[in-house]
């Protein structure tokens, strides 16, 4: 065929990371017809539901405000059994405020996990779970309000899939902060991130890196990753490690009386 599908041109980037100006390009040398204006119109698509799904998730939990409090159980379980505290309807779906959950909230440019939420042996999917004061919100579909009341119990379980490449770019985040310190400066501290299941993203104060920095900082958090070092965490008391300078520490005016100091290797 001499037209290139803008189907496959959006795919190509979207979800492979091509760039569209190259896969025109190589269109081009080859004598194929792309649709460029047909490939702008699949992302603007693509935008627009990813707007919708945003303000679903996001917007519409944000204007909730609760008393309650939610436990969160993720560190050591996949699932767990749990009680409505609230029942909120948002538009087509359903939020839930329940007394535990095994699923983290987006906070922190970490995107938020998803999973199902089990009900008088009816499984709907959790698409999106949002932090209210010290309550966690989970947002359902496929049931509405009406279903639901507060004092039932629900079984709440974590999409593992999706959640271990989150985890993946978590560590990998900690990592690459490790060794912009090795290479560039200690000075070099991070300024915001996001980690999501496809990629990170690391901001951080610093004049533009050199390709030779580039390249040392990828080869040492690459032979991190080769030699699978361990992950582990334990809880202390913030006192007893606030002026430990072995200890990266960050924005310390949040932290509470017990920390989670997490360890790669050692």
């Amino acid at each position: 065929s001499k037209v290139f599908p803008p189907e496959d041109a959006f795919k190509l980037y979207d979800t492979y990371g091509f760039p569209l100006d190259l896969t025109a390009l190589l269109c081009r040398e080859r004598g194929i017809r792309l649709d460029e204006a047909a490939v702008e119109a699949c992302m603007e698509q693509a935008r627009e539901l990813s707007r919708g799904a945003q303000k679903k998730t996001v917007v519409r939990a944000l204007e909730l405000s609760s008393n309650a409090r939610t436990e969160f159980l993720g560190f050591d379980a996949a699932r767990c059994d749990a009680t409505i505290l609230e029942v909120h309807a948002q538009d087509e779906q359903v939020l839930i405020i329940t007394d535990k959950t095994v699923l983290f909230t987006e906070m922190g440019g970490q995107e938020g996990d998803t999973g199902t939420a089990t009900i008088d042996g009816h499984s709907y999917p959790i698409e999106g779970v949002q932090k209210i004061g010290h309550a966690v919100g989970h947002l359902l579909s496929g049931l509405n309000s009406e279903q639901l009341q507060a004092g039932s119990t629900i079984t709440i379980a974590l999409d593992q899939s999706r959640r271990a490449p989150i985890e993946a770019h978590h560590t990998a985040t900690h990592l690459l902060h490790w060794a912009l310190h090795q290479v560039v400066s200690s000075d070099a501290s991070q300024q915001g991130s996001s980690v999501t299941p496809d990629r990170l993203r690391f901001d951080f104060n610093s004049k533009a890196l050199t390709q030779e920095q580039i390249t040392a900082m990828e080869t040492k958090v690459n032979a991190c990753i080769e030699k699978a070092e361990p992950v582990s965490w334990r809880e202390v008391p913030h006192a007893e490690v606030k002026g430990r300078a072995d200890i990266m520490q960050f924005f310390g005016d949040k932290y509470g009386d017990q920390v989670r100091v997490v360890q790669i290797g050692g």
